[in-house]
């Protein structure tokens, strides 16, 4: 019976979307009162165009990471005319992106985490 319920939760963790994961972690408390939370706020948004909003992200593969990097790095920087996003942008971003989904699953080990409710 035990094994079942875990098989439950893990489908329901299954449906969870790049975009569903990235709205839950700006609307947590403690990330929105952090010093940074416009930065981060402003990483997920350049994450949330490149990337599919819809994608499971258990379906997120290396690939689509670099595909996100080399699109990222082809865009002119908003602050430097005439030059691209700079390398320590994208690697941010890709850290944050890392970091989200790091305090994700260990809430999802440490708790019986379940997507319903204030999470994804």
């Amino acid at each position: 019976m035990n094994g079942e319920r875990r098989h439950v939760e893990r489908d329901k963790n299954a449906s969870v979307t790049l975009g569903k994961l990235f709205d839950w972690f700006l609307n947590l408390q403690e990330v929105q009162v952090l010093d940074s939370y416009r930065r981060k706020k402003s990483q997920i948004k350049a994450l949330r165009r490149l990337l599919n909003n819809g994608q499971l992200i258990r379906d997120l593969t290396i690939n689509q990471i670099e595909q996100y990097m080399q699109a990222r790095l082809k865009e002119e920087s908003p602050s430097k005319l005439g030059q691209t996003i700079a390398p320590k942008t994208v690697k941010e971003e890709i850290n944050l992106l890392r970091n989200i989904l790091t305090v994700l699953y260990s809430m999802s080990s440490s708790v019986k985490f379940q997507w319903q409710g204030s999470h994804p």
